[in-house]
This record gives structure tokens, sequence and C-alpha cells, in this order.
């Protein structure tokens, strides 16, 4: 798979393993470990090309999100934050147990995240003390009702590589 632009090429191993990763990694002290073995490959190398597929844009970002349960309360949130302060804000909000997760998007309100918690109280208490500590523009978004989609794009290496790429050949 080449993209004119970036000018990257991808492997039949680096297509197998985006492919693997889209879904169901191994809740294990090791993961890194089982999909390499799974796709007959170092765990060393399992681990660069995600890195450096996060540095090349192919993937967006490599972890867990905590799934809300039914019982919870959540709301999207976002801050306007002025780039020079992304970082210091982002470390803030990560600091607090009840944020499942957060991203930067390019948008005026750039720096968005999911709280929750059992207690409606709690989330909306989170919300304000975060307001108090950052002085920047809060949007708000209570989760009225959840809906859950996974997005798995499987991807073919017949229509992605070049023929003369096999399993082996990680040059990118």
């Amino acid at each position: 798979m080449s993209d004119s632009k970036n000018n990257i090429n991808l492997s039949n191993a680096d297509i197998n393993l985006l492919n693997r990763v889209q879904k169901c990694v191994p809740l294990c002290s090791d993961p890194f470990s089982v999909i390499a073995k799974e796709l007959n490959e170092d765990k060393s190398w399992v681990i660069s090309r995600l890195k450096e597929f996060q540095e090349l844009h192919i993937i967006s970002r490599f972890a867990a999100v905590k799934r809300r349960k039914k019982s919870s309360v959540s709301t999207l949130a976002a801050f306007k934050i002025p780039e020079e302060r992304i970082n210091d804000v982002a470390h803030l909000i990560n600091s607090y147990d009840e944020v499942s997760h957060n991203h930067l998007r390019e948008h005026d309100y750039n720096l968005w995240f999911v709280v929750q918690d059992k207690s409606a109280e709690k989330v909306n208490a989170l919300i304000t003390d975060l307001s108090n500590h950052v002085d920047f523009p809060l949007l708000n978004l209570p989760i009225l009702e959840s809906y859950h989609s996974d997005m798995v794009i499987k991807l073919d290496p017949a229509c992605c590589c070049s023929e003369d790429v096999d399993k082996k050949d990680h040059s990118s």
C-alpha cells in the first residue's frame, strides 16, 4: 500500500499487524509478545512498527479505551486550549481516574475528553474542578444515550502491496 503524499509502502507483515491490532488485543501482561508470536515476528518489531505507524499517521493511536458501564454517567467535554498549553492541560485532565481518554483535534475546541463515573454529581464536580483550574473555554456535552460501534478496516495484501513484497520483507 502506498500513500502518494508521504510515499508510505506497507509490506504484507505490516498489513497483517495492522489487521491484527484493530480488534481484540490480548489482555495479558505482555500482549506484544502474543501478537508477535501469532504473526511469526519479533516483539521489538511489533512495537517499533506500531510506533512508526503513529509517527507516519497511518494510525492515530494505539491505546485501551475503557468501555462505559450501563450504570455509569458520562460526559464528552472539550477545552479550547492554545497550542503552547495543550500538554499541561492534557496532563491535568489525565490525572483524574474518571477520565477514560482524550484526543487532540483540529478545531477551536481542540482537546476532547470523556469523563465517566457512577455518580452524576461526581462527574459534574470533576468538570467544575477542571473548569476552575483551566482558564480556557470548556464545552460540556453530557451523554444522554450511549451507542457503541466498532469499526475495523480489513486490509487486503493483494490490494495494498506490490507483488514482490513477501511476509518477512519489512522494508517500508
